[in-house]
């Protein structure tokens, strides 16, 4: 009778654990989709393509023989073609993740 109990108590915690892991993990599905939402929120690829264009622009001026001439627009745009956007990006459901996980992983 009291294997009988313990088995239970066993398949008891099991299932509870198994209902607990379920839940944090869309928790974490969750929490996921917030950060890829948020990090597409402050996407720097506008500001990106506009450099772009600049630097397309800038190419062109330098391909054009009248900048011996007048080389301002050249000047101008190569003033503006070294602007960096960095992309910060949000890990923070990634690293719950990796400090959920037991160490000897």
């Amino acid at each position: 009778m009291l294997f009988l109990a313990v088995f239970c108590g066993f398949l008891a915690e099991n299932q509870r654990e198994h209902y607990v892991e379920h839940q944090r993990e869309k928790q974490y599905i969750n929490s996921m989709i917030e950060d890829i939402r948020s990090d597409t929120a402050s996407s720097p690829i506008p500001v990106a393509k506009r450099i772009l264009k600049r630097n397309d622009s800038l190419l062109m001026e330098l391909k054009n023989p009248g900048i011996f001439s007048d080389s301002r627009r050249a000047y101008y745009l190569w003033s503006e073609s070294d602007y960096y956007v960095p992309f910060v990006y949000n890990d923070r459901t990634i690293e719950q993740l990796k400090n959920s996980v037991p160490s000897g992983w």
